[in-house]
């Protein structure tokens, strides 16, 4: 088969042959802090050794070791449950869920990603014999060669230590000493997650995750850490996003284990699939993340026969199998990286062996043990079909009615694991019974060596199965200390002074100038922080990481770096909520140079506390001077899309990501997107609310509504929050949000929390509307929908259910706006539903039949206005005093089941008094045109136009934008736009417009589609994509704009544009060149969650259920790097 490979090298590397690679010569010296030796007699490698992860550098998961055919647990160790770094649904990264074990000799080895540390015990007695402290987690196992061992960590360093005391012989360091807080940790900027690999004499490893910041892969001499060769260029590439025509720049991601199989050396990236490099040059040979879009995932193995190379790689998930998310794997050819065949092996956990030309898996629909030939593992019947696995060989039946999750194979035995925390031992060979043997938790580790079964779970035991010997060794790692500090009389009161001043007792803690740590032990006993401790002194720190970690507190709780408080630039800005010294205790406030620090200090309330428990100086930093709120859906009240921020611009550099694990609404349903406010930022799930620390990615609060956001949850393209409105808003020091306590009061009230606290203080239900007590509703499944369903027409849609009906007393709430004390509500016409495609609109209200104001202190209703016609929510802007709206007859051609039956009827431009209700003043006909409104206090200026963006309704698309002047409603200028859109006759003979097809300012028609207009009032412009405009003039001003696909509404701030562009996109409007800047790695939600506001850029995971293979879904806060 090798022949016959498609070889697509040219088409791959376009863009990749721009590769400059440092070798050797370029890294002589410096990074790697060296001891120059031969390998040691110490502890050697055979048959019996099990050295690496999944025994080999292929991951094969084989070994000829035999396995006594008695089974009986030898030992059990009890350790630190892991950390995962990646637990959502979606992250398909499960490589730290288990303390993988590698074994050489007599001696276990394993990292912790709890406790950052390194461990060796005895393999016969699971006593351990040494331990090694890093700096940040221990996410993959480590290697063993000879008398080393070698390991990466999340602190960027590569360690090489010796197998037999655990002392470090040398060290290589990350690109820079940068630490940022990345899934809830403090690690390095440049995470080493790409796991050691060792075939040859040659250790591979990879820096780095984020594509924008740099990877770096590696090929090193194991004897000393000499660079062979390095890919430093792999992270700053320009090439295809896993969409179609979605280029940007971004690159590859290290997460996962090297994996090396003839002459590659294969990359797992995250949630793609995987990289290749050339395994003597390290050139990037392949990267199809665009090509295979759906495809990848952490977990990778990779073979070489004489006829071909292979590599299996995850499956991923796509929108139709949700079920099998990461559950099966493709495989693929690796000289070409083409796929030869994708979702045949429907399992997790797989094991092949090149010297039994055999593979093996159960299969997770039958629950069957399937056999393959490994040289006759693929066929191709003809060149139309393709590709596919061979019939199994045997198939043999098992027990277990759970998911296989991991599996290897010791001489003809074939060991599995399986996710409700049983190993499966069985026959490679003959259909013999099959043994099952119970152990603490999902087994993901397993390993074979010296004729023992080792077993590790995800809640941080390991076991050792062998020959019986009739005792079992039950070993506890660490068993707690009461109290390792003895109760310092002067720590303890200065903790609680401390806590007393502060009122800090949640979030992140710097101790700066730690000492022996008994301050932060002391803090970390009363409250519930995670604190960063430094200090200069080496003995000190090893002092007190071994306290603290006899404590049982270290690397969750508490971690310990050595650092001069004078180097603490290292750190980022703003994470820690909380400043204290432990030397300061006994030295005074002087101790610690407090202006090398403060810059970790979080603004908006970040406390700093220093100095004896008599003597103790208190500082409270205020807010960012510059940083602005975004307290609506669209930045204010006046809906402008535009923050007061003046702090983002410039370039954008990583401050914290985190996979927060809230269950978002799918990305395609268009959800309400986050708000923020002093340094609070507040996100809307499916069920709940919460909110985060935007300086630190903390969850601080969250409170439960549940189905809040299933009107939003489909994972068809829906017309969502872009035609609703918001439902969330803040003001003052309160989240307002339009919901009710259970699901059937949704649409009636409005609950008030405190945004600090998330409690519960006060209710406000709907005002009835003056002529109806009751409104026919539409129930599905309990939840209350729609109303007035006579009138839908049902048009061509096949639905999967009929509704019920049920009288409901009193009206719903639907337009929702909070400012400046004053509730702004609007009765929803729930007799109005509008088309959605294929879409759900019965929860999705865009008309309002009155408006309304509360006091928000009371809630007293202040006034109700009727209006002739009808108000759209969009065309709804308030500020200044005054609710401005266009009062017109609703649109037919909208309405669900008649589209494009006739053109929408103007109807009234006005302003109403927000405190009374009174007419400031009316434009009749023809001024009450337009879907969509902006209003600038700042520049008296109110903006009509259409709501023309992908997912518009037919109304929406009206070629017209005008200013008028907000204080009178006098016209000040009136402008046609070209909206380009095509036209497109559909199956049913209907001609409707075609989405998508919109002019950039190149005058390319097939621009994707524009976004909200959006007021930069500090500029006096609008940008209405792609055009810019005076704002006080309506002149059209020069500029270039593109962006590749997007499915979102642009953001700004006072001197940055904010957007998706195949990946994050933005542009600093200060040094305007046309051409978006991109943060490669992950993309933004469909509609509106990336926010400039505290001075960041915030995005919070948006994109529940999206299949395209972007290398990470995270929550992610950007700063300026200036």
């Amino acid at each position: 088969m090798r022949a016959g490979v498609v070889t697509l090298g040219i088409l791959s590397l376009i863009v990749l042959s721009t590769l400059t690679l440092a070798l050797a010569a370029s890294e002589t010296d410096g990074s790697a802090n060296r001891v120059t030796c031969e390998y040691g007699e110490g502890v050697g490698q055979d048959a019996e050794d099990w050295s690496q992860y999944r025994a080999d550098a292929g991951h094969s998961g084989y070994t000829a070791s035999q396995l006594p055919s008695d089974l009986s647990m030898v030992w059990k160790y009890e350790g630190a449950v892991p950390d995962p770094a990646w637990t959502g649904v979606h992250t398909r990264m499960d490589f730290d869920y288990a303390c993988e074990p590698v074994i050489s000799g007599d001696v276990l080895y394993f990292g912790s990603s709890s406790d950052c540390k390194v461990y060796a015990l005895d393999a016969l007695t699971g006593e351990e014999r040494w331990t090694f402290f890093t700096d940040a987690p221990v996410r993959l196992a480590p290697a063993a060669l000879g008398d080393r061992v070698f390991v990466t960590s999340d602190d960027g360093c590569l360690y090489c230590l010796s197998a037999d005391t655990g002392g470090l012989l040398w060290k290589k360091d990350p690109p820079a000493d940068s630490y940022k807080l990345g899934n809830d940790r403090m690690v390095s900027n440049w995470p080493a997650r790409g796991g050691v690999a060792i075939k040859d004499d040659v250790l591979y490893y990879g820096v780095g995750i984020w594509p924008t910041d740099e990877i770096y892969i590696y090929a090193l001499d194991p004897a000393d850490g000499s660079v062979i060769w390095v890919n430093n260029t792999c992270g700053n590439l320009f090439i295809g996003q896993p969409h179609t025509n979605s280029l940007a720049y971004s690159g590859i991601s290290a997460q996962g284990y090297m994996t090396v199989a003839g002459d590659h050396v294969y990359v797992p990236t995250g949630r793609a699939v995987p990289a290749a490099f050339d395994i003597h040059t390290g050139e990037l040979d392949y990267f199809f993340l665009e090509k295979y879009r759906e495809l990848g995932g952490s977990r990778l193995f990779a073979a070489a026969t004489a006829d071909y190379d292979f590599f299996f790689a995850t499956s991923g998930n796509t929108r139709y199998h949700d079920e099998n998310i990461g559950k099966r794997h493709a495989i693929f050819d690796g000289e070409s990286g083409l796929l030869f065949t994708t979702c045949e092996i429907d399992s997790q956990g797989l094991v092949f062996s090149t010297e039994r030309d055999s593979m093996f898996y159960i299969d997770s629909t039958d629950r069957e043990l399937k056999a393959h030939s490994l040289s006759n593992l693929l066929h191709e019947p003809s060149s139309e079909e393709g590709v596919f696995i061979s019939p199994p060989i045997r198939t043999v039946k098992t027990p277990e009615p759970a998911d296989t999750i991991s599996m290897i194979m010791a001489g003809d035995t074939i060991i599995a694991g399986t996710e409700n925390n049983k190993v499966m031992i069985m026959s490679g060979s003959a259909n013999r019974d099959i043994r099952t043997l119970d152990v603490d938790g999902v087994p993901y580790g397993l390993a074979v060596a010296s004729g023992n079964l080792y077993v590790s779970t995800d809640k941080g035991t390991i076991y050792c199965f062998g020959a019986s010997t009739g005792d079992v060794t039950i070993v506890q790692s660490k068993p707690a200390v009461v109290d390792p500090y003895d109760a310092d009389e002067a720590v303890v009161n200065a903790a609680k002074k401390i806590i007393e001043e502060s009122g800090v007792t949640e979030g992140y803690c710097l101790d700066a100038g730690c000492g022996d740590g008994a301050l932060s032990y002391e803090l970390a006993k009363r409250t519930d922080l995670h604190i960063i401790a430094i200090d200069p002194d080496p003995a000190m720190v090893a002092l007190a990481q071994e306290k603290l970690d006899a404590a049982g507190i270290y690397g969750t709780r508490v971690t310990v770096h050595c650092c001069n408080v004078s180097s603490a630039d290292r750190y980022p800005n703003y994470f820690a909520n909380l400043i204290i010294s432990g030397r300061s205790v006994t030295g005074g406030a002087n101790a610690t140079d407090t202006g090398d620090v403060y810059h970790c200090l979080r603004p908006s309330g970040g406390v700093m506390a220093i100095g004896t428990p008599d003597s103790m100086e208190v500082t409270v930093r205020p807010e960012l001077e510059g940083a602005g709120d975004w307290t609506h859906l669209y930045a204010d009240a006046g809906s402008t899309a535009c923050s007061d921020d003046q702090l983002v611009k410039g370039e954008l550099g990583m401050l914290w990501w985190n996979d927060p694990g809230l269950d978002m609404p799918s990305r395609h349903g268009r959800g309400v997107g986050p708000l923020c406010k002093d340094g609070i930022m507040v996100s809307q799930g499916v069920d709940e609310i919460r909110a985060y620390d935007a300086y630190n990615g903390r969850e601080i609060w969250r409170f439960s509504l549940k189905d809040i956001g299933k009107p939003y949850n489909q994972d068809n393209f829906n017309v969502g929050a872009c035609i609703t409105h918001g439902n969330m808003a803040i003001d003052g020091d309160t989240l307002y949000i339009r919901a009710g306590k259970v699901p059937t009061s949704y649409f009636r009230y409005t609950l008030a929390l405190d945004l600090y606290t998330g409690n519960l203080l006060r209710e406000y239900q709907v005002p009835k509307f003056p002529e109806a007590d009751f409104d026919k509703c539409y129930v599905d499944e309990g939840y209350e929908a729609g109303c007035g369903m006579k009138d839908y027409g049902w048009g061509p849609f096949d639905w999967d259910y009929l509704p019920d009906y049920a009288y409901r007393p009193g009206s719903k709430w639907g337009y929702f706006s909070v400012d400046h004390g004053t509730i702004v509500g609007g009765i929803a016409d729930t007799d109005y539903l509008v088309e959605g495609g294929s879409s759900d609109t019965h929860h999705l209200y865009t008309e309002s039949k009155a408006l309304f104001a509360m006091d928000a202190d009371t809630g007293e209703l202040k006034w109700m206005h009727r209006p002739e016609h009808s108000i759209r929510h969009n065309a709804i802007a308030i500020g200044a005093g005054a609710i401005y709206f266009v009062d017109r007859p609703t649109a037919r051609e909208d309405r669900l089941g008649h589209w494009g039956e006739e053109h929408h009827p103007v109807g009234k431009l006005i302003a109403l008094d927000s405190e009374t209700g009174e007419m400031i003043w009316d434009k009749p006909k023809p001024e009450g045109w337009g879907t969509l409104m902006v209003l600038s206090t700042q520049r008296d200026a109110l903006l009509v136009t259409y709501n023309s963006i992908r997912g518009y309704m037919p109304s929406e698309i009206g070629g017209r934008i005008a200013l008028y002047r907000a204080s009178d409603g006098e016209l000040q200028w009136d402008k046609a736009v070209s909206v380009g859109y095509g036209i497109n006759v559909s199956d049913d003979g209907v001609e409707r417009p075609l989405a998508g097809d919109r002019m950039n300012s190149k005058g390319n028609q097939n621009y994707p589609y524009g976004s909200r207009p959006i007021i930069l009032a500090d500029r006096d412009m609008v940008f209405f994509e792609p055009y810019m405009f005076n704002l006080t003039t309506g002149e059209q001003l020069e500029i270039e704009f593109d962006r590749a696909y997007n499915c979102g509404a642009v953001a700004a701030a006072a001197n940055m544009l904010t957007y998706r562009s195949a990946t994050l996109g933005y542009v600093d409007m200060d040094n305007w060149q046309g051409r978006t800047k991109n943060w490669g790695g992950f993309r933004p939600a469909c509609w509106l969650n990336t926010i400039p506001a505290s001075g960041l850029v915030l995005i919070p995971q948006g994109v529940e259920d999206c299949d395209c293979s972007y290398l990470m879904q995270a929550s992610v806060a950007l700063e300026p790097k200036e």
